[in-house]
């Protein structure tokens, strides 16, 4: 049987790869009987429509047609990711010009190419070095493979290619987003079909995750990767532990994934995540023999101030900014060391306030009679909450990056969703379904949203030994 499971994952994967590659051959075709725009890159993110169709559908296909059931339980695992990537199919075609977070992230890859240093040549380049090297290597790759089959291999046109491919790992991405939430859920008790119809909603009507499309943002894989870290930790501490150290890697976020291993007992899920933290870093140094892009890192994180205040940038510091200028005319404007030493004193603040909330789960567990899946939900309420603790606390936050508050709405709606429906639907739009925009004070509806999810989860009204979710099955 894993034999057969594992040969049909890799048929899939062919498909995929079917689907992700035909249209780069297509694009280049000279037949009347494709139509496409004139522009390449458009024609290859058109040509993806078909092809990442198609593949979906022969992939849907044959999972009804191996499961034999035409029952709601048996059908609903298979319809709603179709109906997922089909609807994210769309919205690749949309961004087919690359936007400007992802020429942040290319014109570092460029430098890196180059030998020089993306936080000093590059533009706006502010994280670790793995994502500026990984796209730097697609390129050279996507140059070689392109000579190889006698494609175009034109540096610009290398450059979209990469891009196109980059667009195509999302759509991976938010797929494996939707199975590893409707996991999540499952393992805080929610039911089957309940978990799917959550991780399917909270995929659908979320606009972070749109803006993380729109503007080629990473967050999907700091999303994935802490989800899987999460849910790996106990079964598969290795796996686990490779998993957020990709995620920290892109982004420091998932780091705060230590503390929940930490409280909850998962201390060989903790070394692994250092041992592959170390072990990712090691590889991008050419085995240790050149940390420069690590040092020019460390060199522009410690002495940068991150003070952007536009009042989409939701951070403590353009609150705070932004309510002095807003309610004097224009006559305050607080000054860069007073916010930075009040955003350290908040950081101190939320700190301890994360602490409380986790000694109460532990008195929690104390009271109560033994429960040996209990240390488990603890990992998992604690990596939710690490989570938007991290988006409270950090220097610039942007309504795309509230993609990593998915884990509290789920807790939310597990813990409390029977009991405050209302409220937890509440919370869960301000925070990811209502659209961007940049009016003050409404812009801050993300920041009023997590503290409000943050308090109908709170230990006491939210115990973790017996959840109040939803109906289970």
């Amino acid at each position: 049987m894993r034999i057969g499971a594992a040969c049909r994952a890799a048929f899939y994967a062919l498909l995929v790869g079917f689907a992700v590659g035909a249209p780069l051959w297509l694009a280049a075709l000279d037949t009347p009987f494709i139509h496409t725009s004139p522009s390449r890159s458009f024609a290859v993110h058109q040509l993806v429509g078909f092809t990442g169709a198609l593949a979906a559908l022969a992939i849907a296909g044959l999972e009804v047609r191996r499961r034999r059931s035409s029952s709601l339980q048996a059908l609903l695992p298979i319809l709603l990711p179709l109906l997922l990537i089909l609807h994210f199919l769309q919205r690749i075609w949309a961004a087919a010009l690359r936007p400007w977070d992802y020429d942040v992230y290319e014109y570092a890859a460029r430098v890196v190419l180059r030998g020089a240093d993306p936080y000093s040549a590059g533009v706006g380049y502010i994280y670790p070095p793995l994502t500026a090297q990984a796209l730097a290597a697609a390129y050279r790759g996507a140059a070689r493979l392109q000579a190889l089959i006698g494609l175009e291999t034109d540096g610009e046109a290398v450059w979209l290619d990469v891009f196109y491919l980059h667009q195509c790992s999302q759509l991976v991405l938010v797929l494996a987003a939707y199975f590893l939430c409707q996991r999540f859920a499952r393992a805080l008790g929610l039911g089957g079909l309940w978990a799917h119809g959550l991780g399917f909603a909270l995929l659908i009507a979320n606009d972070a995750l749109y803006e993380t499309l729109w503007h080629g943002q990473v967050n999907l894989w700091l999303l994935d990767s802490s989800l899987a870290g999460l849910l790996l930790a106990r079964r598969a501490p290795a796996l686990g532990g490779l998993a957020l150290a990709i995620g920290a890697h892109i982004k420091l976020y998932p780091l705060a994934m230590l503390w929940p291993l930490l409280v909850s007992r998962c201390a060989r899920a903790m070394l692994w995540t250092g041992v592959a933290v170390f072990a990712l870093a090691l590889l991008q140094s050419d085995l240790g023999r050149d940390w420069t892009l690590f040092r020019q890192f460390l060199a522009h994180f410690t002495g940068t101030s991150y003070l952007q205040l536009a009042p989409q940038n939701n951070s403590l510091q353009s609150i705070l900014w932004n309510f002095a200028r807003m309610t004097s005319g224009g006559a305050v404007r607080l000054p860069p060391a007073l916010l930075g030493g009040l955003s350290a004193a908040w950081v101190a603040l939320a700190g301890g306030w994360l602490l409380l909330r986790t000694l109460a789960r532990l008195r929690e567990r104390r009271a109560g009679p033994p429960d040996p899946c209990w240390d488990r939900r603890l990992l998992l309420a604690g990596g939710a909450e690490a989570l938007a603790f991290g988006l409270l606390v950090s220097p610039t936050v942007w309504p795309h990056e509230y993609l990593m508050a998915v884990p509290l709405a789920i807790l939310a709606a597990a813990l409390r969703g029977r009991e405050r429906p209302v409220a937890v639907a509440a919370g869960i739009l301000l925070v990811m379904g209502t659209p961007n925009f940049g009016i003050f004070p409404l812009s801050y509806r993300c920041t009023a949203g997590i503290l409000m999810l943050l308090g109908l989860t709170r230990p006491g009204a939210a115990p973790l030994r017996a959840p109040a979710g939803l109906e289970r099955q």
